[in-house]
């Protein structure tokens, strides 16, 4: 009888434990999922040319810092201003944006990071973005961002 019942807790104990494994990895493979598809919608927003439908991937209040460091302070911003140069001196570049590690943070909160190249080759640079996730209501999109121009230090 006693056996019985330490071999009932130990399963009982193996499937609690596997529910919370799985719960673990359906919420990462979530954050992948909406992480790949802000970044997939991001990325042809910019390709396109279309600063308002880039930026329509930020909450209003959002804010994000260029490779500049000129803070655009929300999504009315950084459309015209991914406007402006989507189709006036980066009109002829294409951006690759390779997602290269995605962590929820929080039920509402996923960090991405991601290394973005010029697609066409009409350039070298490479940047390094991160962005904050949002998610309000049922609605994922970008809190915060900023993306930075990877260079070689000259010391």
């Amino acid at each position: 009888m006693r056996t019985d019942r330490m071999r009932f807790a130990l399963v009982a104990s193996a499937v609690a434990c596997l529910g919370v494994v799985s719960v673990v990895l359906s919420g990462q493979d979530q954050a992948t999922d909406v992480a790949n598809r802000i970044v997939g919608n991001m990325t042809k927003a910019w390709n396109s040319h279309d600063g308002t439908a880039y930026a329509a991937e930020f909450w209003p209040d959002a804010e994000f810092v260029n490779v500049f460091g000129a803070i655009m302070k929300d999504q009315q911003y950084i459309a015209t201003r991914t406007d402006e140069v989507v189709k006036g001196a980066l009109r002829n570049r294409q951006v690759k944006m390779t997602i290269r590690r995605v962590r929820e943070l929080a039920p509402t909160v996923i960090v991405v990071d991601s290394e973005d190249t010029d697609g066409s080759g009409a350039s070298q640079v490479t940047t390094r973005m991160k962005l904050i996730l949002q998610k309000r209501g049922d609605i994922w999109r970008v809190a915060a961002g900023q993306n930075t121009r990877l260079s070689t230090p000259t010391f």
